[in-house]
């Protein structure tokens, strides 16, 4: 009898010590969210030079975007509805383009993903012309994108163009508007 009680205290305390291991990688993962999946990456992997992809596009505000539009100096940001990075670069987005756009420069949004536009479109409003696309998936249905056109492979992506080439990825030079003075 005593030999079933002691198998009996062993099998609960391996018991105890799985739930309370289960329990530590539970948090650990909610408290690292989404980080490393393809939506939140940090990397901006977007073409670091050329010409972009032909493309036809048209702004929330029924402006057609393309190559002609862009054939200045512009500024295109690519954003990801449910990615965090996103969400975070938004805000200092808008006031760069605002301050872009005052000296004449051209400053396109593009902003990804279902239900994207109502998401981030208002953030955006009178900054920048904002481009809604679904997908950026090869094989799925609008593939022939802006951000197909650019080679955007990770988001958030903010790339200066001069005279319609992409001349260098700006991502990391947004002021963070706790910086600004």
């Amino acid at each position: 009898m005593l030999a079933v009680w002691l198998m009996f205290f062993v099998v609960f305390a391996i018991g105890l010590v799985n739930f309370v291991l289960l329990v530590a990688v539970i948090r650990r993962l909610r408290a690292h969210g989404h980080e490393g999946s393809v939506e939140s990456t940090p990397l901006s992997l977007v073409m670091s030079s050329g010409e972009p992809h032909e493309f036809v596009a048209t702004s929330m505000d029924g402006k057609r975007v393309d190559q002609d539009t862009i054939s200045g100096d512009a500024v295109v940001g690519f954003f990801l509805k449910g990615c965090a990075p996103c969400r975070e670069l938004i805000p200092d987005f808008a006031a760069e383009a605002r301050r872009r756009r005052a000296v004449g420069e051209t400053v396109v949004a593009v902003v990804v993903g279902n239900g994207a536009a109502e998401t981030y479109g208002p953030l955006l409003a009178g900054s920048a012309d904002v481009v809604a696309e679904d997908s950026v998936v090869p094989g799925q249905p609008g593939y022939h994108t802006m951000a197909a056109a650019f080679d955007v492979q990770g988001f958030p992506a903010v790339v200066q163009l001069k005279d319609g080439v992409v001349v260098d990825n700006v991502r990391d030079r947004i002021v963070p508007s706790a910086a600004r003075v």
